[in-house]
């Protein structure tokens, strides 16, 4: 990976046009109202902030053959994303903003920093010191788009050793929230009796009971 450091107000200026350009087509794939509030938005802060840093990935590095990708070769470019993460919490850490500027073609990008051909711009990072720090991200505020469920977003695969044993147990242990006696059905996570759990409550008591087998698994010597 490398580091492109933008101070000089010229280049600074190349960098908004190509994302004012960007901008405009991303406006254009919204309709009304959506349109509209999609351009009050301030998605960058290219021409305040006093530092610019273009990180980028270099494909060519280290050979053809590089430990780490050669099942996935895209390992460069993800972990050259890591980098950025580690850049933005250590800004944080530091009481510094840091803003990703996404919507910029690349290769306008590589033209106005002059980034040869097999260099990959993977971020343009504005940073510097901020008025404040917001509690929740701008576009959940203003109703763009709401917070994700993380418990939509946890998946457990659970290996036989699990299954055969858990669905008895479950069977068994965990009634429905209306305080009826039947079981859940593990075929359809859910109860047969009118009023049941919704599948999330499902799932959380799935995941504490797979959690107190985990914890009495690895509680015990191998």
């Amino acid at each position: 990976m490398g580091f492109v450091v933008v101070k000089e107000a010229d280049v600074k200026q190349q960098v908004k046009d190509a994302f004012q350009l960007a901008h405009n087509d991303a406006a254009e794939m919204f309709e009304g109202d959506r349109q509209e509030q999609y351009k009050s938005f301030k998605l960058e802060g290219i021409m305040e902030a006093p530092v610019g840093v273009c990180v980028t990935c270099d494909r060519l590095r280290n050979g053809p053959v590089v430990i780490g990708r050669t099942a996935i070769p895209e390992m460069d470019l993800y972990s050259t994303v890591c980098a950025v993460q580690n850049l933005w919490l250590a800004a944080r850490a530091e009481n510094l903003g840091l803003g990703w500027v996404s919507i910029i073609d690349n290769e306008a990008l590589k033209e106005i920093l002059a980034i040869p051909e097999h260099v990959v711009p993977i971020a343009y990072l504005c940073i510097g010191y901020v008025s404040h720090f917001h509690d929740n991200p701008e576009l959940e505020k203003a109703g763009w788009l709401p917070r994700e469920n993380i418990g939509e977003l946890i998946h457990y695969t659970v290996g036989k050793w699990f299954y055969e044993v858990s669905v008895a147990e479950a069977n068994a242990s965990l009634p429905c929230d209306e305080g009826c006696s039947k079981p859940y059905r593990h075929e359809d996570f859910r109860c047969d009796c009118p009023g049941a759990a919704d599948l999330f409550q499902l799932r959380r008591r799935w995941f504490h009971l797979f959690s107190e087998k985990l914890s009495r698994r690895f509680s015990q010597p191998f």
